[in-house]
């Protein structure tokens, strides 16, 4: 485009120079004046490097790299979560109920015509043995004993003879349900090493003792006591 320019410009000063040199300008019309004056200055803007081109180099269009689209994110939904899912949760121990049942008696290993029963509860720092009222025991500090009375009653015609060490018998207290186990004290009437023969309708009073903090015995809002004797259980509602 350039070279073509120069020719141009070359031809214009030719035609001026040739003027100067005396030669003579062929006479024009002014229309045709105005139409290579008009000719002239398209050529000048077609050709002008400082003009904005239009045309477009194909090798640079080529090399030119193409646009990449940016992929729009998927949101993700949340897993919807099965109702039945809730039957499959574990149960915890302190959220299992305690519910009282089973024979106290047979699991006690009992005889038939022995009756077992519960009377009642209380919470003592000390407590003596029927007996011999020298034997006392005596709670820790801060500590207290839960006694728990209950009765052997002979209700058959003949004597009957209680022997509560001939087995193997586990007696365990569930105070707001946890697990505390009854102690084995040398006490006469204590059940869990009892031995004595009980006449037609004769009775006896027996306790289980287990020793615990104050605070939580008397704040305690259920305790149950709980028997075993090799695959038998029976509880009981203490409070």
């Amino acid at each position: 485009m350039r070279r073509r320019l120069y020719c141009i410009c070359i031809t214009t000063a030719l035609v001026f120079g040739m003027s100067g040199c005396g030669s003579q300008i062929p006479d024009m019309m002014e229309e045709e004046r105005a139409a290579i004056s008009e000719y002239a200055v398209e050529l000048l803007l077609k050709y002008d490097t400082n003009q904005d081109s239009r045309l477009v180099d194909l090798e640079l269009l080529e090399e030119e790299p193409k646009p990449t689209a940016t992929p729009t994110p998927i949101p993700t939904e949340s897993p919807v979560q099965d109702s039945s899912d809730e039957d499959d949760v574990p149960v915890t121990e302190s959220e299992k109920v305690v519910v009282p049942g089973g024979d106290m008696n047979a699991t006690l290993g009992l005889d038939s015509d022995i009756a077992f029963s519960y009377e009642k509860y209380q919470l003592v720092s000390e407590y003596a043995d029927i007996v011999n009222k020298e034997l006392v025991l005596v709670a820790e500090a801060g500590k207290q004993f839960l006694v728990c009375d209950f009765v052997l009653v002979n209700d058959g015609a003949e004597k009957q003879t209680v022997d509560m060490l001939l087995e193997n018998i586990k007696y365990t207290f569930l105070i707001d349900e946890e697990v505390i186990g009854a102690q084995v004290t040398m006490l006469s009437n204590d059940l869990a090493t009892y031995m004595g023969i009980l006449d037609a309708n004769e009775s006896c009073k027996v306790v289980l003792l287990a020793e615990d903090k104050e605070e939580k015995l008397t704040s305690a809002e259920a305790i149950y006591l709980q028997v075993q004797r090799g695959e038998e259980i029976a509880t009981i509602q203490i409070k």
